[in-house]
This record gives structure tokens, sequence and C-alpha cells, in this order.
């Protein structure tokens, strides 16, 4: 069996969904809304449809895309249903992601910087 090199590797992004796929990414209610009414919310929420072509973009480069969310599980097929409306190209989806207010990581961009995942192509044999 060939061992995968790391240029033969493709890079995987993992990419939120509420506040990056989406126009509002803090529902300032949050807690005191009821299951039916966040569903509404869900449902409803307004695409930001420049950071879904770059999303789209970086997946037809050859990018591993995961989608991730501290959405429940209850919204599942929900939000499945809103990416599939909207656009969105992936290849996973995860559900209940750890909830925090600040993420601090060494590998983290903004979506107004992907731009720069796109001219660096970062994708490895492309």
């Amino acid at each position: 069996m060939k061992k995968m090199s790391s240029k033969d590797r493709r890079k995987i992004i993992a990419i939120d969904l509420d506040g990056t796929l989406t126009k509002v990414g803090y529902f300032k209610d949050l807690w005191e809304m009821t299951f039916l009414d966040l569903e509404k919310v869900y449902e409803n929420v307004k695409p930001r449809k420049d950071i879904i072509k770059k999303v789209n973009r970086l997946y037809d480069r050859g990018f591993i895309i995961y989608i991730f969310t501290s959405r429940y599980d209850l919204y599942q097929h929900l939000t499945k249903h809103w990416l599939k409306k909207h656009g969105v190209k992936y290849h996973y989806f995860i559900m209940n992601k750890n909830f925090y207010d600040i993420l601090i990581d060494d590998k983290a961009y903004r979506p107004e910087e992907m731009d720069e995942i796109l001219k660096k192509n970062l994708c490895a044999g492309k």
C-alpha cells in the first residue's frame, strides 16, 4: 500500500454555520425561545451568499469541507434542508459542536479572509 504524502492529502476546512454562512450568528433571545420558535428562526435565517460562493469555490478546488454547528440534533434535517436550499457544497456535517463565546485557534480565518485561502490555493496538487 502506497503511503500518502502530505502533498497528496487534500486540505480540510471546517466552516461554522451560524454567523458564517448565515447573516445572523448569535440569537440574543436564544435561551428564552421554544423549540418551535427556534425552528422558525433556523428555517428563515438569511444566507451570506458571498461566503457561500467562496465555500463552493473551495469545494470545487478540491478542499474537503466540514460544516459544523452548535445546533441540536433535533434540527439536523431542517439545517441540511437549509444548506441544500442555499446551494452550499460540503462533504461532512457536524452537529452539537462545543458552545463558546470566543474561540481562540491558531488555524482560524474569519469569513472575510476566505479570499486569502483561495489566493494562496492551499490545496495540495492544485
